[in-house]
């Protein structure tokens, strides 16, 4: 009888293992051995070691795709922050190169007010206005370039040379502002030279007094 039993099993799916089962047309589909009454030990529908590997290997390559979608998209996130910073700063950049000569102006207007026109109401109001101004330039990273010591071709520009120590900054031509941390506009400095250490343009000089003597003579 059981050897029976093991000959009926054998018709079911191939894999059955139940030995108890002696139903006729078991079909043991879903795990359903003998119309629902599954036996002890039935391993009907259970999926081979092989098959277990591959979906194992499946879910493995999904994840590693999911991980490598995330790091694109946060990546790509990023530089598209990067590029409109950019782009903001270099918008900022190009209205403040405009507004500077604004500035100037009235600094220059401020520093050559009388003692007597400061005390008037309009120049106060000037004063503040140019002090509120370049608050509000200041707000949006504009600092203005020291200009202290030595020659610094990084953030200054030299205009024009004078007799004094030999590439110290004598005088500031035109103030120069940092944007951010970067250069808006160098400062335009006249830088000091020594005559000794021109003997070429210090003989030039000479010349040039002999010949303005001889055409007074």
């Amino acid at each position: 009888m059981n050897q029976d039993k093991k000959d009926i099993n054998k018709k079911c799916c191939g894999e059955c293992q139940c030995q108890d089962c002696g139903l006729e047309g078991c079909s043991c589909q879903d795990c359903q051995c003998c119309d629902g009454k599954c036996c002890e030990g039935c391993q009907c529908g259970t999926p081979n070691p092989s098959e277990i590997d591959k979906l194992a290997e499946r879910v493995k390559g999904l994840e590693d795709q999911l991980k490598r979608a995330v790091a694109d998209y946060q990546n790509l996130e990023k530089r598209v922050a990067e590029g409109r910073s950019e782009l903001s700063s270099w918008a900022t950049g190009e209205l403040l190169k405009k507004m500077l000569p604004i500035l100037d102006h009235l600094e220059k207007a401020v520093a050559g007010m009388s003692q007597e026109d400061r005390k008037s109401g309009w120049a106060k109001g000037v004063e503040m206005a140019v002090k509120n101004f370049k608050e509000t330039l200041k707000s949006e990273g504009l600092e203005e370039i020291k200009v202290e010591g030595k020659f610094n071709p990084s953030l200054h520009e030299a205009v024009d040379m004078k007799d004094g120590e030999d590439g110290e900054v004598l005088e500031v031509a035109e103030t120069g502002y940092n944007l951010n941390g970067k250069i808006l506009r160098p400062a335009k400095v006249i830088v000091g030279r020594e005559s000794s250490n021109h003997p070429e343009e210090r003989n030039s000089d000479e010349g040039s007094n002999r010949e303005q003597l001889k055409e007074e003579n």
